[in-house]
């Protein structure tokens, strides 16, 4: 049997669980209670050890300069160890964001750093391995940090994601190195990025003083952006905020691993334009016009891949993939300038038999020629900036933000929307029994209290078990701002997820995840009753490649990974492969590309 096999098993409750004002999540978990301030809380999981990463901005060794901490959690709700520095070097460090690198099982923690002055801000990075160890790079400082751009200017905040398949990290932030004139008014930050191998060293370019424009057009100003990685058309997508003069928009960009700028009609080398209605255009129109600048446009962006048990090639006129962007922002025809609401827009990938084709969708599925923006929440106040992340298991996102609603930015409370997609390609908005009741005026209340709990928030999922941690910063009194969470299994809110259990009405497989994958994916499956279990890997020709587990099994829900290799060790090379899962008489299979 092979050895190197990770097996995880766990257990799914189907029962109704009510609204989560203060019992429809796991206890409160209390990350950094430090006292002083503790805000602007991201999140990561690393699913091989089913823990999470909290980072976060820290000032409890200085009131006036903030420090970057972390924090791990573990997936049934409990902290690994204590609160530990990941950077305190002179001045200010802000912005923490961060990805997960499963093959070397090590964030990658990205941050704006001020250590050689306010107006010569540089973005570092630092490794952190899965046991809380710094890993150097090879130009980390002393401090283990590394310059991921240093060519000393103003920045305006990170973002970072991980493609492993090429096994690269693009790193984007607003950067005002260049300067524009716009209607009279000097308008200079424009999104930047830096690909930064898995070891830390800096590849197209390899110069931290150059890196390269994601977006420079000079008849916007564009900050706040964020990445996510798309496995199927093995791109980034980078959402950021817009302003001028007049409004702003939400745009979007995709991004190779060579550091080439993708056009929406999938054509590669789009050069910025001086105004939108130029062609090419590189950068993707993702929100009607706002009255408002980057400040309340602040986007994230996730993708959710659709995966296709029988047929992984990318087949003609077929949407694969979509990413969803979701933002803080108001429509220039509703409601005064301090009001905002938070509002999304799918994104879907189009193949057309040689590329992927940009297209926008609607709530339906339908493809539509221009923006299908929806509110997920619209309050006669504003909101503080949502996070979002995506469960393959349910098909669902589950979007999170700091709400207002009861009481004014005193009492700001915690909100959500779950957003689920059927197999017709329709998403709806989901309160706790899947059913498609909520509406954007009433949402899923996550805590409500009599102080502030508010963000940026982090939202992370673990694709090993299904579960969602959600961290914000909670204002424990009038001077204290602590970083806590909750965590929820899958996006059935359950009082506590570790507690309950449930025989299937029968034997399912729910296919891998990721794929297509490198270097190692996990299969998942239910089994209604105890049995012998036995799960093998098989190549295209039907030879046995690997035994990953042959076993008695309880029922409920059960995880196998595969790490790419036989039963002897060696790696396969890249190919489809056939995973097939055996329940006493009955087997099931399920094809999964590994791409090297």
């Amino acid at each position: 049997m092979k050895k190197n096999a990770i097996v995880w098993f766990g257990f799914f409750c189907i029962m109704g669980a009510a609204l989560l004002n203060a019992q429809g999540h796991s206890d409160i978990i209390q990350i950094a209670t430090a006292g002083n301030i503790q805000h602007i809380a991201q999140a990561e999981c690393d699913p091989v050890n089913n823990q999470y990463l909290v980072v976060w901005e820290d000032y409890r060794n200085n009131p006036v300069e903030s420090d970057i901490y972390g924090q791990f959690v573990t997936d049934d709700g409990s902290l690994k160890g204590e609160n530990f520095i990941i950077c305190d070097a002179q001045g200010d460090q802000w912005w923490p964001r961060l990805a997960f690198d499963p093959a070397n099982q090590r964030f990658l923690v990205v941050f704006e750093d001020n250590r050689n002055g306010m107006d010569q801000g540089d973005i570092s990075g630092v490794f952190i391995d899965s046991n809380g160890d710094f890993v150097d790079s090879p130009t980390s400082r002393a401090d283990h940090t590394y310059g991921i751009c240093t060519e000393s200017h103003d920045i305006y905040t990170c973002s970072v994601a991980y493609n492993y398949l090429e096994q690269v990290y693009l790193v984007v932030w607003g950067d005002n190195r260049s300067l524009g004139d716009v209607q009279g008014e000097q308008w200079g930050v424009d999104i930047y990025g830096q690909l930064v191998a898995a070891d830390g060293s800096l590849i197209l370019p390899a110069d931290p003083e150059v890196n390269f424009a994601v977006d420079d057009a000079d008849w916007y100003e564009a900050s706040v952006p964020d990445v996510t990685y798309n496995e199927y058309t093995n791109e980034f997508f980078v959402a950021y905020g817009t302003s001028f003069a007049n409004g702003g928009y939400v745009l979007g960009q995709r991004v190779n691993h060579q550091a080439q700028r993708v056009n929406p009609d999938g054509t590669i080398g789009g050069l910025a334009k001086p105004s939108k209605t130029t062609s090419v255009w590189p950068a993707l129109f993702i929100s009607i016009l706002f009255n408002n600048g980057p400040d309340c446009l602040q986007a994230r962006v996730c993708a959710r891949i659709e995966y296709l048990p029988s047929a992984i090639a990318k087949t003609d006129a077929t949407r694969d993939t979509e990413v969803l962007v979701v933002w803080k922002g108001q429509n220039a025809n509703t409601l005064p300038d301090y009001y905002n609401d938070i509002y999304g827009q799918r994104i879907g990938f189009k193949h057309d038999g040689e590329k992927y084709q940009t297209v926008y969708l609607a709530l339906d599925g339908t493809e539509n020629a221009d923006v299908s923006n929806f509110p997920l929440s619209l309050q006669p106040d504003w909101v503080n900036p949502p996070d979002l992340a995506y469960s393959t298991y349910d098909e669902e996102f589950l979007v999170a933000w700091g709400d207002p609603r009861n009481g004014g930015w005193e009492n700001m409370d915690l909100y959500a929307q779950r957003l689920g997609i059927d197999s017709a390609d329709n998403m709806s908005f989901l309160d706790d029994d899947r059913i498609n009741t909520v509406t954007h005026t009433e949402n899923i209340p996550i805590d409500i209290t009599e102080v502030s709990e508010t963000s940026p928030l982090g939202v992370a999922h673990n694709p090993s078990t299904n579960k969602f941690l959600v961290a914000y910063q909670y204002n424990d009194a009038s001077t204290d701002r602590n970083i806590y969470g909750h965590i929820f299994y899958g996006t059935e809110m359950f009082t506590d997820v570790g507690s309950h259990e449930f025989a299937p009405d029968a034997f399912e497989l729910s296919g891998n995840y990721p794929n297509p994958f490198n270097p190692s994916t996990t299969v998942s499956f239910e089994i209604p009753s105890q049995a012998e279990v036995s799960v093998r890997i098989y190549d295209i020709q039907g030879r046995t490649i690997a035994e990953l587990c042959e076993e008695s099994m309880s029922a409920g829900l059960h995880m196998v990974q595969w790490d790419g290799t036989d039963d002897q060790g060696m790696q396969v090379p890249s190919g489809i492969y056939v995973c097939r899962v055996q329940h006493g008489r009955d087997m099931k299979s399920t094809k999964m590309m590994l791409m090297r």
